[in-house]
């Protein structure tokens, strides 16, 4: 921990009588209207299902979450072929 202290400047947060202002400015990237967790948990929720109602209902739960888990992580990475 010491040698990252050494070579990163503390942040505002850890200043005792910092301002909260000093901490404030671009803390991610996040993405505003995303469809992806939705997809990602209805199949978890039919998965869930199918365990308890039938084994059908847990494929089609294992098809949605492979398609949310990948839309969301490839969201951004459409590269030279964004619309």
């Amino acid at each position: 921990m010491s040698l990252a202290v050494r070579k990163n400047d503390l942040g505002p947060s850890e200043d005792m009588y910092g301002e909260v202002e000093a901490d404030a400015g671009v803390q991610g990237s996040f993405s505003p209207y995303s469809w992806a967790p939705l997809w990602a948990a209805v199949g978890a929720g039919l998965c869930f299902l199918g365990v308890a109602a039938g084994w059908w209902i847990f494929a089609f739960g294992v098809i949605f979450a492979i398609y949310g888990i990948l839309l969301w992580v490839l969201e951004f990475s459409r590269g030279q072929h964004a619309h």
